[in-house]
């Protein structure tokens, strides 16, 4: 998930870049598409903001009740905390 999201951010970060090296004139461009048009500065915004959106998605669902059972969380939670005691102890 980590590389994913890592990806994700990657990509959203070299859109804005590019962006930002257009002019008002190629972002306000009109681009045909079937029988409408699309404004080239709405389509980058759009994307920006779908990028972080499915970031966010992603998050959600991996602390969801709908990808942990309670039996999977529980154990993950117990093997967490295990982890965090031993690591206590070994400070001493």
């Amino acid at each position: 998930l980590d590389a994913v999201l890592s990806d994700a951010d990657a990509a959203r970060e070299r859109l804005v870049h590019f962006a930002a090296g257009l002019s008002p004139d190629q972002l306000a461009l009109t681009l045909p598409e079937g029988d409408s048009t699309l404004v080239l500065r709405e389509r980058i915004e759009h994307m920006v903001r779908h990028t972080r959106t499915h970031h966010q998605e992603l998050w959600a669902y991996c602390g969801s009740m709908h990808r942990w059972t309670r039996p999977r969380l529980r154990a993950f939670l117990v093997q967490q905390e295990e982890n965090l005691m031993a690591s206590i102890g070994g400070l001493s």
